[in-house]
């Protein structure tokens, strides 16, 4: 009896479920007949699949750059030698190449106080003329260097220009940048210290490459004139043709990436070069080998001597003279006297102006200044005398 119960029970759950199926496809076919007929005899189409998603190409990352080990300096001495850097981010990459460049020196160490985006146009981050001072007072320094211009491409603020806005590299720019210039070289020089300003390098962008030689073109007479040591680092940076380069040979000749992806920074390798030509000249003044700079004054165009003094103040001494004679020629055909003179030349004509005076000054050796060819020439325009038969006879027969 139980069984009976449970058959029947399972068999009234299959007829409500083919019911609810039969009505399901009662009502789709009687919205759409044509397809319920087809689907009736070959089955149901399977679900088409769905369109493929078109997937950007993946943009191609910048290359990262290389992390740079860190710069491992022996122990100073207590009484070690300051190499103070002030600038701006160039500078800060400059001063690294310093620390790498006296790692094993304990007798010398480089403090680093260069700040970023400083400058002189505007002085951002820093007025370095004020800062240099007060750098000055809290330690003791023995060498000064100096990068700095690549935050100056911009105009000067509108109370120095009348309310004017001046043009970069305009001739009223350039005054204004020439004296901030000449105002952090007056600090400079007032320290008393040795102190090096290092040129710009090219840059990977042809306008500031440009920018950078016109930079350099203000600091090296000014800091010259200073009595400053003007380091001139733009041939270390470019290939054969002059031409801004990302590699180069570094310290030990061996081709290495110099400076960074953005065209602009250094890498380890850059970095130690370009303190290279910096730690050439402070070695040669530590040495003794080139005593400090004295400052100068702008060149004055002197009178140039005359030409006769100028002869006479020529070291090197003349050949003995005659001048027009050659050396000893080997004869060609027999019977020939073997003299020295080319075959076929008169005999060298005198002329007034190469008689000698006791009045006109003589050259080393004792020989008369009007003797020489050279005077008969320049000094008194005569032409060169054509010897009759040889090939550099020119003249016409009469």
């Amino acid at each position: 009896m139980r069984r009976t119960l449970i058959g029947q029970s399972l068999l009234v759950l299959l007829l409500l479920a083919m019911l609810s199926a039969t009505g399901e496809k009662a009502a789709y076919a009687q919205t759409d007949p044509v397809g319920s007929f087809f689907r009736s005899l070959f089955g149901a189409p399977k679900p088409a699949p769905p369109p493929p998603q078109l997937i950007a190409p993946a943009a191609k990352p910048k290359p990262a750059e290389p992390v740079e080990p860190k710069v491992v300096e022996l122990p100073k001495n207590p009484d070690a030698q300051t190499i103070l850097v002030i600038g701006d981010e160039q500078a800060s990459d400059l001063a690294v190449g310093l620390q790498v460049a006296f790692a094993d020196t304990p007798s010398i160490q480089v403090i680093d106080k260069s700040r970023d985006n400083s400058g002189l146009v505007r002085d951002q981050g820093a007025d370095w003329p004020t800062r240099l001072s007060g750098l000055l007072a809290e330690r003791k320094v023995d060498f000064i260097v100096v990068m700095n211009g690549e935050n100056d491409r911009i105009t000067f603020p509108v109370a120095l220009t009348n309310g004017k806005s001046e043009d970069v590299r305009s001739p009223k720019w350039e005054e204004l940048y020439t004296a901030k210039v000449r105002k952090l070289e007056d600090a400079l020089k007032a320290s008393g210290k040795p102190f090096f300003w290092v040129g710009l390098p090219p840059m990977e962008r042809p306008s500031l490459s440009a920018f950078a030689s016109y930079l350099n073109g203000i600091y090296k007479p000014l800091t010259e004139q200073a009595g400053g040591v003007s380091v001139d680092s733009w041939n270390g940076f470019v290939d054969e043709d002059g031409h801004f380069n990302y590699q180069g040979p570094d310290v030990d000749g061996q081709m290495k990436r110099l400076r960074a992806y953005d065209g602009f920074h250094f890498t380890r390798a850059g970095q130690r070069k370009l303190a290279f030509y910096v730690e050439t000249e402070i070695r040669k003044i530590m040495r003794g080998e080139t005593s400090r700079p004295e400052a100068s004054t702008p060149e004055i165009v002197s009178a140039q001597p005359k030409a006769q003094a100028a002869m006479l103040a020529a070291p090197p001494p003349l050949p003995p003279a005659p001048w027009d004679r050659v050396g000893p020629v080997m004869p060609l055909e027999a019977g020939s006297n073997g003299d020295s003179e080319l075959a076929g030349a008169p005999p060298p004509r005198a002329t007034a102006a190469m008689k000698p005076t006791e009045s006109q000054g003589k050259l080393p050796g004792g020989y008369p200044l009007t003797e020489t060819p050279v005077y008969a020439r320049i000094m008194l325009g005569e032409p060169i005398p054509a010897q009759s038969g040889r090939v550099d006879d020119f003249t016409w027969e009469r």
